[in-house]
């Protein structure tokens, strides 16, 4: 009989606490005082600054974060896998397993056990990552799962199809994280791990992605060398004297190989996935102990390569998969920018997460002509400082509004007197979203307001989110099946009506342009119980929540019941509908009656996600 991988007592329960999170408000508290302004934190990394450069790629992916603690990308055809990866990245990049984000990333990966490869092996990376003995079970679990899947030949399927290296890394990677949290992986499954790495040996020294191709990839001679070498740290001299020196010259010989190719502008020789590359060069680098492969300062080159090719947003992308499409951009993006922060912050070298959110932020009004400047720094909390006045001020207020508050809506933090003119305001945000602050300051030539700057407070965890996190779980229409789903109109072939039901919240039933009177229909082959409706916008994360969306609803249950519903302002709110009785739903009828930011007619509206609960 083969070792089965050694577990504790089997169960994904919570650990004790969670059920209580979806209730918890954190408190939002503020003090007044006149400090001076903030000093500009210096960047602990060196250069443009790498730390900029990871801080930057952080805050694209945090503000892309969906209601459900979710990320989209791939998200129909791997579950998790890259809602996983953003999460482990989030950890290596700064941000401690406490911050809101990755607890709800983490609440939302509960109810996904993984069904391929690859998703495994980058929840298993995460979940490593927390260092949180308590998810020893869980890892456990999904370990068990990944060692049913290798293949005969000690190689991965996605688990179906063929098998190849890449799918066999990222259950090599999953391993070792789980093993981290005390999860004993048998011996045996490593010698099998590093026999399959070993059929994909290719004659010109390097390996290929599948079991006898003729020649390799960078991104592929990274993963040989990668398993190999988490094999021999794993197994030691228990890996085998013959197995041993094949692996020793297989590394050898690949490790030359990625010297000889070296490329950076591609994933060599010439190929796609360079961003992968990148992440390869990272893993080989770091397990190896070298700073350079070949003749080449492999941190430093690529360091410099990246720095200059960050985006504006703070994103990474390859330019030939933009003409696919926006949201499959998008997917790739959220992959390639983590796999070049993973690159950055040396993560496969790294044991343990930093301990802190990074950079703080630093924004200042940017017109100079401006009658008021002002600052904003920090995080948590936000301190908001008057940096400049065209004549000397005596009293300053300073405000706040959140997106969700009406333009006649705001926040007073305080006022302030002084007679050295600094005024600074230290407040901690008690929601998460856009908040927009300004200041007015009282001089000798009558009150001047600064201009309004707006920002992203994501270190929140506000009431609902964590509740939000495991709703796919109590869907009853999650899995339901359609007998026929109908709309008034639909933006394209990529927004049907069906994405509306399809338990995804990157994904969305959206009405053209001109719909003025925008509906959908839907009838199910079966009836399902259930007390209340939950109704999810488009643009949902942080970074989409300004765009139009629905208001007003009409809902007709089974062609009688008739409701009226008005949807939150903010986007980042489920809108509910209690239906006073748990009835048996067979169909449903969503007329939009009026929008956020545009009426119907006017501009797309639709919805992400339609949900029933039985409570």
């Amino acid at each position: 009989m083969e070792p089965r991988l050694e577990l504790r007592p089997r169960g994904l329960e919570r650990p004790t606490g969670w059920g209580g999170w979806a209730s918890v408000v954190v408190l939002g508290i503020f003090a007044l005082v006149a400090i001076p302004a903030p000093a500009l934190a210096q960047d602990p990394d060196a250069g443009r600054s790498v730390g900029q450069a990871v801080a930057d790629g952080r805050e694209w992916l945090l503000s892309r974060q969906l209601l459900d603690g979710s990320w989209d990308g791939w998200s129909a055809k791997y579950p998790g896998g890259v809602t996983a990866l953003c999460t482990y990245t989030l950890m290596k990049s700064g941000l401690p397993p406490e911050h809101p984000a990755v607890r709800r990333a983490l609440a939302h990966l509960r109810t996904q056990f993984p069904t391929k490869t690859y998703s495994a092996g980058t929840l298993l990376l995460a979940l490593g990552a927390s260092g949180d003995e308590e998810y020893e079970d869980w890892a456990a679990e999904v370990a068990e799962q990944l060692d049913d899947w290798m293949k005969s030949g000690g190689l991965y399927g996605y688990p179906g199809g063929n098998p190849d290296l890449s799918n066999a890394l990222f259950a090599a990677l999953g391993f070792r994280a789980a093993g981290t949290l005390g999860v004993k992986v048998p011996d045996k499954t490593w010698k099998r791990l590093a026999e399959g790495a070993l059929e994909c040996y290719a004659p010109d020294g390097g390996f290929s992605y599948g079991r006898g191709g003729k020649t390799s990839s960078g991104s592929m001679a990274a993963a040989g060398v990668t398993v190999l070498q988490l094999a021999r740290e794993a197994v030691g001299r228990k890996l085998g004297g013959d197995l041993s020196r094949r692996a020793d010259k297989a590394t050898e010989t690949a490790v030359a190989w990625l010297g000889q190719n070296w490329d950076l502008k591609r994933n060599p020789p010439g190929r796609l996935w360079r961003f992968y590359h990148f992440y390869g060069l990272e893993r080989v680098g770091s397990l190896l102990g070298t700073e350079t492969i070949g003749e080449h300062a492999w941190y430093e080159e690529g360091a410099e390569v990246l720095l200059a090719a960050q985006t504006g947003e703070g994103t990474w992308h390859e330019g030939y998969f933009a003409g696919t499409g926006a949201r499959v951009r998008a997917e790739y993006e959220e992959l390639n920018t983590c796999m070049a922060i993973l690159f950055l912050k040396r993560a496969t070298a790294t044991a343990v997460t930093g301990g802190g959110g990074g950079t703080p932020n630093l924004l200042e009004t940017p017109d100079a002509g401006a009658p008021v400047g002002i600052r904003v720094t920090g995080r948590a909390p936000v301190v908001i400082t008057v940096a400049r006045s065209d004549a000397p001020g005596s009293r300053a207020r300073a405000f706040a509004r959140h997106a969700s508050m009406g333009e006649d809506q705001r926040l007073e933090l305080g006022e302030l007197e002084s007679d050295a003119q600094r005024f600074a305001w230290r407040h901690h945000f008690q929601r998460s979203g856009r908040w927009t602050v300004w200041v007015e300051l009282d001089t000798v030539e009558g009150t001047l307001d600064s201009p309004p700057l707006s920002f992203l407070v994501h270190d929140v965890l506000d009431a609902p989110f964590l509740g939000y996190a495991d709703d796919g779980e109590r869907n009853l229409l999650r899995g339901a099946r359609l007998v026929e789903s109908r709309a008034s109109s639909v933006l394209d072939d990529k927004h049907g009506v069906a994405f509306a039901v399809d338990g995804l919240l990157g994904r969305s039933w959206r009405s053209a342009k001109d719909d003025a009177a925008p509906w959908l229909e839907l009838t199910l082959a079966e009836p399902v119980k259930g007390r209340r409706l939950l109704f999810t916008v488009p643009g949902n994360s942080l970074a989409a929540s300004g765009q139009p969306r629905p208001r007003e609803l009409k809902v007709v249950v089974n062609g009688r019941r008739e409701f009226g519903l008005e949807l939150p302002r903010d986007a980042r709110r489920k809108g509910e509908l209690d239906l006073g009785r748990k009835i048996s739903l067979r169909s449903l009828r969503v007329e939009v009656l009026s929008g956020w930011g545009a009426a119907p007619g006017a501009a797309s509206l639709g919805l992400a996600e339609i949900e029933l609960q039985d409570r």
